[in-house]
């Protein structure tokens, strides 16, 4: 039997090793950065569809890694709080409304204009991140 040896391979698994450790580093910065970035694209679009003075609503948006999927979840999180103390409806259920209205009023539809922007921007975002891992 012939025995074939391969110097050097030892050195291509440990580059092809760090190779896929940056890009788990790239993707994971990448999913921080577009939440960061979808979180503060709601809340502007929210400021600018209402006079509404209280922040809880805006406060209530939480970006959320999920990573088995490569993606990010933004959503408002948590529940409203009655002046008597005890827990009101949900944040979701509110920005449900405030976006397309209910039947008492039409409504703002501030989630779109923010999906809009944010499609805008997340490809140059990841362009950058990735051009700085792969370089």
């Amino acid at each position: 039997m012939a025995n074939v040896s391969i110097e050097g391979l030892e050195n291509v698994v440990k580059q092809l090793d760090s190779m896929v450790r940056g890009v788990d580093e790239a993707e994971d910065e990448i999913l921080t950065t577009v939440g960061k970035l979808g979180v503060s694209t709601w809340r502007e679009a929210m400021t600018a569809s209402t006079s509404s003075t209280t922040g809880e609503l805006r406060k209530s948006i939480r970006a959320s890694k999920k990573k088995k999927q490569h993606a990010v979840d933004i959503a408002p999180s948590g529940y409203r709080k009655k002046k008597d103390g005890t827990r009101g409806g949900s944040y979701a259920a509110a920005v449900f409304s405030w976006n397309y209205g209910t039947s008492k009023w039409p409504g703002s539809h501030f989630l779109k204009r923010a999906e809009e922007k944010i499609s805008r921007e997340v490809g140059d975002v990841c362009e950058k991140i990735l051009d700085k891992y792969i370089k």
